[in-house]
């Protein structure tokens, strides 16, 4: 007992307690020096998270622009093909609802929330205006209005609330 007082004494008086084994120390600081190698990994998992949504918010961007070009060419040609088929069809809005759905294969025909047709002054119907082939007179218009409504979102969180996408397009045809 009395060596042990006589040790702890003795090590009280001296200051601060050192190591037992210094070199250990040296050793694993040698091996793991302080640097900032994990800096750069810290910083991109922050930012990873807000690029990733920055990517998907332009993917569905732009396919809402694919969206709109397929509206506005399946528009228009259904409005040309109505306007070539004077005299020729009994059901002209069917006829440009039929080839509208043909040439619109990735829009969705339930996303269609307006398709009206008007032969010259009058508007006869939606997709459906049977025996209304003698408003198609010769030389005048075939007017087309189409309206589609979108979704732009992010991770399925939505980013626009009534988004419509219109295409109107007349054809005139001698």
């Amino acid at each position: 007992m009395r060596v042990l007082m006589s040790r702890l004494t003795r090590a009280a008086s001296s200051g601060p307690a050192k190591a037992k084994f210094p070199w250990i120390g040296a050793r694993v600081r040698s091996r793991h020096p302080l640097r900032d190698e994990g800096n750069a990994l810290v910083e991109f998992a922050l930012v990873l998270p807000i690029l990733c949504m920055f990517i998907t918010g332009i993917m569905s961007f732009g396919q809402t622009l694919m969206q709109y070009e397929t509206l506005e060419h399946a528009t228009a040609g259904a409005a040309q093909y109505v306007a070539t088929l004077r005299g020729q069809t009994t059901n002209p809005c069917a006829d440009a609802y039929a080839e509208f759905l043909r040439e619109s294969p990735n829009l969705n025909p339930a996303n269609i929330t307006l398709f009206q047709v008007q032969l010259g002054t009058n508007t006869p119907g939606t997709t459906t205006c049977s025996g209304n082939q003698s408003q198609m007179v010769l030389g005048q218009t075939v007017t087309l209005q189409v309206k589609y409504s979108c979704k732009i979102g992010v991770y399925g969180l939505n980013l626009t609330s009534g988004c419509s996408l219109p295409a109107q397009v007349a054809e005139y045809e001698n």
